[in-house]
């Protein structure tokens, strides 16, 4: 018996903004058939030159290379919506006016987890990478990566008008049919009734990008004045936080230096408010918004020079989050993305698990270290108040300070193991005072070092000899936040959800490299 013949369609939802009555006309396309309900648009023989000629024109100057292309758009109504089905390079023109998630949508429903045969991503740690990969075998309901990542377009196999096909699914859904165009009607029926199903594919649905030029400008014109505020003095950056590459993350820098209006600044840490002082010390408020956002940071060598450039703007490099109309968004990577309800929800699920002990490091004095430092001042001798706190807890001789006390790896690098080593616990402890998207960094610091310990014996062995650490029991990472008194009850919950997000990754990140995590919240007085 003959295999039945299948036609393999490429169906797009036209979002309801738009009607049959705007593709009137089509431009390069001839409209060959139209009713009150469709039209179909066809565009024939179109001439194209191959990119590739031009590399072997050389050897073929008097050869003339042309591809020629036939294309089709058929728009239809039914019932309420309006969809499209392409062919060649039909879907280019509309790229404008389609529902971005619908093919997603479709497949979501019709491709079970064991059935799932290649996936794309976009991943939210740290600067947004893509992700596309083949999967056999694989059940993404099991992935907890998967929370942090956006998902793109999947493929496996599902079942579609009674017969099992391969189905693609992104913006627009590619399936296979028996059915030819005079019979679609009963193609986008199966496709509405798909769409009142569960997904079947159990997948996190963590952030959706932001698309919508008007919601775009009101995020970017929040986040625009409140870096601005704070520029001047007149607001905090509880909310901003720098997301840089992993080459800075990674390597403990001398110092960087910024590159902005042609001078170039020298800066000891990539700290937003660190950046925002010296910009202020420079330019006090002669600065605009615009020459802000094009600001650029390299790190700078033990010898000076200057081995990393990222060659990307304030812009592109700022975290903002926001609250808009009730609903929460997240800056990254230049992009806005909505965070959904049942991410956060996840990641406070996760975030309750994570010890925290409460009175184990003294209090934060604000008026001590800040006499203290101006005293040091007096003296000739540079403080600032982490240094402070750290050193007074040295009085107790089971703790050893290592703030700043740098471990050179090869000829390029110093790194920072942690700010106090704790003998009488093994405890790496890292200290800062800080609240919001900023505690990103403490939370990368101690992954980051922790990470070289666990896995570079070079590193172990030099932090071992400088700082005697015992070498054999288990270590544990203490991340420890000098936060307001108020904040303490509720701490971590009470943090920004990216602060939350980068804590959990930090944490998940720590203790696959076996050590125990704890969290210390010292109260600010």
């Amino acid at each position: 018996m003959s295999k039945i013949k299948t036609n393999r369609i490429n169906v797009f939802k036209i979002n309801s903004n738009f009607s049959l009555a705007t593709f009137s006309n089509v431009n390069g396309y001839n409209k060959v058939f139209s009713d009150e309900n469709s039209c179909l648009f066809i565009q024939k023989d179109k001439v194209s030159i191959p990119e590739w000629s031009k590399f072997i024109s050389a050897l073929s100057p008097s050869f003339s290379f042309e591809n020629r292309s036939n294309s089709f758009i058929y728009f239809r109504v039914y019932k309420t919506s309006l969809y499209a089905l392409t062919g060649g390079y039909g879907h280019k023109v509309i790229q404008d006016y389609i529902e971005d998630e619908f093919g997603l949508n479709v497949a979501l429903r019709l491709i079970d987890n064991l059935s799932v045969s290649s996936l794309h991503q976009f991943s939210i740690k740290s600067q947004t990478r893509q992700i596309q990969r083949s999967v056999a075998n694989y059940n993404p309901g099991v992935d907890n990566e998967n929370y942090n990542k956006i998902l793109k377009s999947i493929s496996g196999k599902g079942r579609f008008l009674g017969k099992d096909f391969l189905i693609q699914g992104k913006s627009s859904i590619v399936l296979r049919t028996e059915n030819d165009i005079t019979k679609v009607d009963s193609v986008l029926d199966e496709i509405e009734n798909i769409l009142e199903l569960e997904e079947k594919v159990d997948i996190f649905k963590s952030y959706k990008q932001v698309k919508d030029k008007s919601l775009i400008s009101r995020l970017d014109f929040g986040l625009y004045r409140k870096l601005y505020k704070f520029y001047l003095g007149k607001g905090d950056s509880s909310t901003l936080y720098l997301d840089l590459p992993d080459a800075f993350k990674r390597f403990d820098y001398s110092k960087y230096r910024m590159l902005i209006n042609r001078k170039n600044i020298e800066v000891n840490e990539l700290d937003i408010n660190e950046i925002k002082s010296r910009l202020y010390e420079e330019f006090q408020d002669g600065l605009s918004i615009k020459n802000i956002l094009s600001l650029r940071i390299n790190g700078i060598s033990i010898e000076g020079v200057s081995d990393i450039y990222h060659n990307s703007s304030l812009d592109r490099l700022i975290v903002c989050e926001s609250m808009l109309d009730n609903q929460y968004y997240i800056k990254l990577d230049g992009k806005w993305f909505r965070v959904l309800d049942n991410i956060i929800q996840f990641i406070d699920d996760k975030i309750k698990n994570i010890s925290v002990e409460r009175g184990y490091l003294p209090d934060w004095n604000v008026r001590d270290i800040e006499n203290i430092i101006l005293f040091n001042n007096s003296i000739g001798k540079k403080s600032y108040a982490e240094q402070v706190y750290n050193e007074k807890l040295t009085e107790d001789n089971n703790f050893k300070l290592l703030d700043r006390n740098l471990i050179q790896l090869g000829s390029h690098s110093k790194i920072e193991l942690a700010d106090l080593y704790d003998s009488s616990k093994n405890r790496f402890i890292h200290v800062k005072n800080t609240w919001g998207a900023q505690a990103s960094y403490l939370f990368s610091q101690a992954f980051v070092s922790s990470a070289l310990y666990a896995n570079s014996k070079e590193f172990r062995d030099k932090c071992q000899e400088r700082f005697e650490i015992q070498s054999s029991e288990r270590k544990t990472i203490v991340i420890a936040m000098a936060i307001e008194s108020k904040k303490i009850n509720d701490f971590p919950l009470n943090m920004s959800y990216f602060a939350k997000l980068s804590l959990y990754n930090a944490v998940s990140n720590i203790r696959n490299n076996g050590y125990d995590v704890v969290l210390v919240p010292i109260s600010i007085i």
